[in-house]
């Protein structure tokens, strides 16, 4: 998925752009899920540094129609811009009781977006009681990918499938 930036030359909104931009996809996959064989149910996002904060961001805030609202996300060594200063804002404006299950996975030596604002949100999301599963490797940096044997990093994939397939049986049930 490609989304715009904040520009607020263009729109009296500009903070509104990407996340609109991502309602957007997950709206038109569903509608087009018949043509590529996706099942419109387990539709999702799965986001890497910097680009989980829009992922949380279209998980947390009410999008126009279900549709456009993601069944997970995927949140990874990332930043979801979330911080002891701006907690009662989240808690006055987000919609955590209606947080899709979250996959978040960090390594705690991670110098560029440290450890504290995914554990901090996780923390977030549990006193919510929405549904987290929470993966912390001890090295592994910023920008690990699909991981590395050495550093213990490349098992994220097979956890977050693991919870990809517990989420469509409980559907199934």
């Amino acid at each position: 998925m490609k989304y715009r930036l904040p520009n607020p030359t263009s729109f009296d909104s500009p903070q509104l752009i990407p996340v609109t931009d991502a309602w957007r996809a997950l709206g038109l996959l569903r509608e087009l899920a018949g043509q590529y064989g996706v099942d419109k149910n387990k539709v999702g996002l799965l986001e890497f540094s910097a680009g989980i904060h829009l992922a949380t961001v279209a998980s947390l805030w009410k999008p126009a129609s279900a549709d456009e609202r993601p069944n997970f996300p995927g949140l990874m060594y990332g930043t979801t811009n979330l911080s002891v200063e701006n907690i009662q804002w989240l808690e006055e404006s987000l919609y955590f009781c209606q947080m899709p299950p979250a996959f978040l996975a960090h390594a705690s030596d991670d110098a560029v977006c440290y450890i504290e604002e995914s554990t901090l949100y996780a923390q977030k999301l549990f006193e919510n009681h929405a549904s987290v599963e929470m993966h912390l490797f001890p090295r592994g940096g910023h920008i690990f990918g699909l991981g590395r044997a050495e550093d213990g990093t490349n098992q994220w994939p097979g956890l977050f499938i693991n919870l990809l397939k517990r989420l469509g049986e409980a559907k199934a049930n």
